[in-house]
């Protein structure tokens, strides 16, 4: 008796969630190869860029991550209104889109937003060291080494005074 209970109040409060309505905002990121702003059938998606969906006063109301081979992600069962859709910035990709849309949603609306984006390896864009990084570097090793030693002397000699002290 107390399982049937349970089930039929699972049910009956389910089943508005079930039926919601409302609009919806699919979002897709894609690796733009081409780097041409269009999603062309043989680029992939792109996972790990953070997406957030926002109500007018900057409130976060939804968000996601994208996963690899992921096809749309669907905000769903939202009210109308208006919503801002950002895609996150990150030094592992480079946008060849518009990173934020601005959206008036209506009832039973589906708007759909494709993100292209570049990867990028930050390690690879920096500048090859030269020669004279190589001297500076060596340079702050050997007074890096010459303070610790100076540090361990001091060290050393501030102990052998205090246990003078106590014997």
């Amino acid at each position: 008796m107390r399982r049937l209970i349970i089930a039929l109040f699972c049910f009956i409060y389910a089943t508005p969630l079930l039926a919601q309505s409302g609009g919806e905002i699919c979002l897709l990121a894609y690796e733009d190869t081409n780097q041409n702003g269009q999603h062309e059938p043989e680029e992939i998606s792109f996972a790990g860029i953070g997406v957030n969906l926002l109500v007018p006063d900057e409130v976060i109301v939804g968000s996601h991550v994208t996963t690899p081979g992921s096809d749309f992600f669907c905000f769903q069962g939202l009210s109308s209104g208006n919503y801002t859709v950002r895609f996150e910035s990150s030094p592992n990709h480079t946008a060849t889109t518009e990173n934020t849309a601005v959206i008036d949603l209506t009832e039973g609306q589906r708007i759909r937003l494709e993100y292209g984006a570049v990867p990028q390896n930050p390690f690879l864009d920096q500048a090859p060291a030269s020669s004279g990084d190589k001297v500076e570097t060596v340079t702050r090793i050997l007074i890096s080494l010459m303070a610790a030693v100076v540090a361990m002397t001091l060290m050393l000699g501030f102990g052998a005074m205090v246990m003078s002290f106590m014997y």
